[in-house]
This record gives structure tokens, sequence and C-alpha cells, in this order.
């Protein structure tokens, strides 16, 4: 990055692509800038696929007027590409008017190869209407005979929908239909991975054709990964020699180096995950503020400040951050001899608790939501925002109420409710975008007195379920700690500030001000896959592609590129 910018003359589409995508990672921006002004006169001389990537670009570096003109000269093809069409589809959608949307789609699906209208249909069913009606309407088409990218695509909407067992059916039917395709012993492994069978996964690679291809190499280390054996996954990468680094992309790898507390490492790679986030304009600052950028916060700040401080601030230490923390709750787990269940029935009551902060749910949701409701011998319990305020007040105190009411967003009510509510009364809270597939009584008697899954990789405590006895003084740790952070106005990110951050800081200082013999008959700590063989986590739904999400990389589509979607749905 040093020679001169290149004149664009020179080179073709690919090369000034890779050139501008270097560019922004370095965060040269005008360097991309000046190379793109000049290549893109003739936008015409440009295939569909290099315009989607410059759109992608353009957007990047904050260039709407260049990525409208390149979706602009997309369209005026004969046929539009899927991938060109899904990306359309989105824009839309984020658009948020429906009509504008319904002409998009007609319009796109009329410019479509006739061979890619039925995947248009179901990615397209998926993205904007939930797994429901995508499923509904893939069965509602009687296909005769899919073609392999059909079937693949039928595969995710089969799994976001919670059939699980008809997953691998159709898997097993797939493998002895296309015996030589990789692609289907992948979505297999994949399967098992996300069913919480990881080693059953890894056994499904070892046994196939070419164990030590890079293909399978990086499906073996995403597994390891996920399952939280750290120390395999590294040992495999430099096991692989020069392919090893190229096994993880930059963000995959800046966990690890997480993970594994190498936090000068995650920080090197944090320019380079931070431009792959969301439009141009503040990508860093939006990195800083996700889950990951929270991480490498902390680790900065409390590296920082520990420097000369003495051994027995270690608690006071964990209760600020969340890398102390993370580190208290490693060693408490590798004291445990066992891993065998309670020696006494759980306190936990079958209780189901959820919340959704209007009273009307979007019918998507409504659906996943609806998976916990009517078990035997469990009560279910929804709360919207007026329910939420109504039960602090009887239940606990002004202070709570004022703490809910000052949350940042919906994540933030909902995370500090759900203490409440399991600190009030106990039971099984759960998000509104995970859906029960399996026994929950399996999952609710693996601990006495509470139930928490650590999340992979970065170790930290997940918060979208929760299983509790009623009084658990973790419960009041973690209480107390996230209404005086709400009630402080304090800048810290939602999952630093009420989310998994708070939970894990909170549970390390439990442990540490509990006697020893104690903390293992009142909290169960478990990996993360062990919840996904009963439930299924963070569903893909309608309303985290929109803008209003509260955790949306991206804004509200540019008017360049409305623009661009009014001139198409306008010859639909």
């Amino acid at each position: 990055m040093d020679r001169p910018t290149p004149s664009p003359r020179a080179v073709d589409p690919d090369i000034v692509l890779r050139y501008c995508d270097l560019a922004l990672k370095l965060d040269q921006s005008d360097r991309a800038q000046a190379v793109l002004e000049k290549a893109t006169q003739r936008l015409d001389h440009w295939s569909s696929p290099q315009l989607l990537r410059l759109m992608q670009v353009a957007e990047k570096n904050r260039d709407f007027k260049l990525a409208a003109a390149a979706f602009a000269q997309a369209t005026t093809r004969d046929t539009v590409l899927l991938p060109l069409a899904i990306y359309a589809v989105k824009l839309a959608h984020t658009a948020a008017d429906a009509d504008l949307l319904a002409r998009v789609r007609r319009w796109l699906e009329s410019h479509l190869p006739e061979n890619e209208i039925a995947r248009f249909r179901l990615q397209s069913d998926l993205l904007l209407d939930g797994p429901d009606v995508a499923l509904t309407r893939a069965r509602a088409a009687r296909v005769k005979m899919r073609a392999p990218n059909e079937a693949a695509d039928l595969v995710e909407v089969l799994f976001q929908a919670g059939k699980r067992k008809t997953v691998l059916r159709y898997l097993g039917f797939c493998r002895r239909r296309w015996p030589n395709s990789f692609r289907f012993l992948a979505l297999l492994t994949t399967a098992y991975q996300r069913f919480g069978a990881p080693q059953q996964a890894l056994d499904l690679l070892a046994a196939s054709a070419d164990p030590l291809s890079a293909r399978v190499l990086r499906m073996r280390l995403h597994i390891l990964l996920e399952s939280n054996r750290l120390e395999e996954a590294d040992a495999l990468i430099a096991q692989a020699g020069d392919i090893g680094a190229a096994l993880l992309n930059p963000f995959q790898m800046m966990r690890l180096k997480l993970g594994r507390g190498q936090i000068d490492a995650a920080d090197a790679l944090a320019r380079v995950v931070s431009t792959g986030m969301g439009r141009g304009g503040g990508a860093n600052s939006k990195f800083r503020a996700t889950h990951i950028g929270a991480l490498l916060n902390e680790a900065q700040l409390f590296l920082r400040s520990n420097d000369g401080l003495a051994p027995d601030m270690s608690e006071a230490l964990e209760r600020v951050f969340f890398h102390p923390a993370k580190l208290a709750l490693d060693r408490w787990q590798n004291t445990l001899s066992t891993d065998a269940p309670p020696d006494s029935a759980p306190d936990i009551p079958r209780r189901i608790l959820q919340y959704w902060d209007t009273a009307t749910i979007p019918p998507e949701v409504a659906a996943v939501m609806q998976s916990w409701q009517d078990l035997p011998d469990y009560t279910y319990h929804r709360y919207d925002k007026a329910a939420a305020i109504a039960f602090l007040r009887d239940r606990f105190d002004a202070d709570h109420v004022r703490a809910f009411r000052m949350a940042n967003n919906v994540a933030e009510e909902c995370d500090f409710l759900r203490l409440c509510l399991l600190l009030a009364d106990g039971g099984i809270y759960t998000d509104a975008d995970d859906m029960l597939v399996g026994d929950l009584d399996a999952l609710r008697t693996l601990g006495r007195g509470m139930v928490l899954f650590r999340e992979p990789v970065i170790g930290s405590i997940a918060n979208n379920l929760m299983m509790a006895r009623p009084g658990h003084p973790l419960l009041q740790i973690a209480v107390d700690m996230a209404r005086a952070s709400l009630l402080a106005r304090e800048n810290d990110n939602t999952w630093a500030k009420t989310g998994p951050g708070l939970i894990s800081r909170a549970t390390a200082a439990y442990i540490a001000q509990t006697p020893a013999d104690e903390v293992p008959q009142n909290l169960c700590l478990l990996p993360g896959y062990v919840a996904s063989t009963q439930i299924q986590a963070h569903v893909r739904l309608p309303y985290k592609a929109t803008p209003a999400y509260w955790n949306s990389n991206d804004g509200a589509t540019p008017p360049e590129l409305s623009k661009v979607l009014h001139t198409i749905a306008a010859t639909a």
C-alpha cells in the first residue's frame, strides 16, 4: 500500500475491487475513493457479480451515489443473479415500505433465471416472513425433484423451523442421491454441531474421504471452537502448517485470541474485523460497541488498571471487568472433580418466563414463543412493558422501576427484568427468539439451584437461557449490579452493562464470596452446546434484519439506493 495509486485503465474490475477492499481494511479510504472514481466511469463493462461487489465496497466507503449507480446498472441487464436479488430484497426490507418491498420482489422474480426462482422465493421468504412461513410455502410448491442448491436451501429452512428429525432424514436422502457431494457432508456435520453433538460431527469428518483437506480441517477447527476445545484448536492450526493461519477468518481468529487471553494479538486484528461491519462511516465505533468489541475494550482496560494492584483486589476487579471474571470462572470449573448431576432434586420451579415489549407480537415471533407454551406440568408467563413495570412496582421498589425505564433499548429492559423475575420467583427464562425443540426437564434437572451455560471460545455466560431457584444469591448480586449500572446511565454497551458480561461478573463474585463446598450444589455451569441438545437459540427472524433491531449494524436504506428501488418497483 506504499506504492502510488495504480491507474485503473491498466487493471480489470476484480483487481480494482481487491485493491479497494485492502485500502479500506487499512483505513485508507481516500486511496479507495481515488481508484473508484476513475475505474467506474464505464460500469456497463462490469459483470453482474462485479457490480454487486462494487455496491458493497462503495457502501463500506459511504459512497452511496456510486453504490446506487452500480445497483442501477445491474438492473439494466436481461437477468438478475440470485445474490444480487437477495441483496436488493434486504435493501427493500430495511426501507420499511411494505408496498415497495412487494413490488421489488415481483420485479426481481421476473428478471431471475428460471432455475433460480424457487431458491429466490425460499430465501426471501425466510428473510422476510420467518422459517414457518418459508417452510409452509416450500411444501405447498410441491417440487418433484430439487436441484442440489435448492435442497441445501431447504435444509436451512427446516433447521430454522426446528424440524431436527426431518433435517437429519432429508440430509440422509441427499447424501444417498449425491454421494460424492461434499456440500451435504458439510451440512450434516453442521447439523450435528447445531444439535449439540460436536463429537459426532468430528467423527463424521474423520471418516470422510479426505480428512486432511483444507475444507475438512476448517470445519474441524470450527467445531473445536464452538465446543470450547481451544487448546485442540490451536494444536490443529499448528499441525496444518502453512495453511493453518488461513483456516480462520479474522473475526474467528480474533475470538480465539481473546478466548486464549492473547489480548495484544486480538487487538492487532480489530481494524480488519471492524471494516467488515455494516455500512461505512463509524465502522470502528460500531465494532467497539459489539460483543467482541466490548470484550477487547474491557480486557485492555483491565490490563492497564491491573498494574501494581495488590492480589487481594482480585474480587473487586472481577466485579468490574469481564477478563478477570472469566479467568475466575475457568479456575473454579477446573477444580470440579466430576460432572455428575446434583445429589438431590432440583429446586428450580417448572415456570417459564418470557418478555416482549409490546402487547402485539409479530406472527413469526409468536410462532417461536408458542413452542414454550402449554408444556405439561409447566406454567407459562409472558410480560410486556406495562406488565413488567407493574411486576417491578409490586415485588421490588421505585428504584427498580426507574432502572427499568432508564434502559437504553429493549434488550436492556429484558436483561434487567429477567434477573428480577428469576430472583423473585425462580423458573426458566428464555429469549423470544429461542425455540424449544426437545425435553426442557433434561436441562432443568442438570443442576439443583441454578443452571447456566457458557458461550463458546470467549467463555462468557449466556443470558438467553437461565434457570434458577427463587432468591438465589447470585441473582441478587446481578440485580444489584444491573440496577446500579442503569441508574448511573453508564455508557457500557448492552452486552457488558446488563447482558452476558454482567452475568459473568456476578457469577464470579458469587463464587468468590460463597463457601467452596456450597457452590457446586447451588450452581451448575455447562458448555453452551449442552443447551443446544434441547433448545434452538437465536432463530433467524425478520425483525433482526431491520434498522430498528437493537443490534443492527446497518441503518435505514440510504436515499440513493432507495431511489433505485423505487425506479425498478415502478416497472413491476
